[in-house]
Formats: C-alpha cells, structure tokens, sequence
C-alpha cells in the first residue's frame, strides 16, 4: 500500500510540475508573441511615416 501511496504522491507531483512547466511555457511563448508584434507594428509605423515624409517632400518640390 505504501508503495502504491508513494506512486500516486509523485504522479501528482509529476502532474502539477508538467501543468506548472506548460503555464511557464504558454506565457513565455506568449510574451514572445507580443514583443513580435509590437516590433511589426513599430516597423509598420516607420514605413508609414518614411513614405509620408517622402509624399511631403514630393509635394514641397511641385
């Protein structure tokens, strides 16, 4: 019975650190995902601001 008890104590163990791991992983490839984002939006920005500068500038020399 003990052995049986030592089982099921480090089965849960096992079970709680695998679903523990799993959050850690989930939230890690989640912040990942924002800051890639966040890079693609800033990119996004500058690429919009270079061609309206560009656009202005078009604009200045007719």
């Amino acid at each position: 019975m003990k052995n049986i008890d030592n089982y099921t104590s480090n089965k849960e163990a096992r079970n709680k650190i695998l679903k523990e791991s799993s959050e850690i992983v989930a939230d890690e490839m989640r912040k990942l995902q924002e800051q890639e984002d966040e890079k693609k939006r800033e990119e996004g920005i500058k690429e919009t601001s270079e061609k309206l500068a560009n656009y202005m500038r078009e604009l200045e020399e007719k």
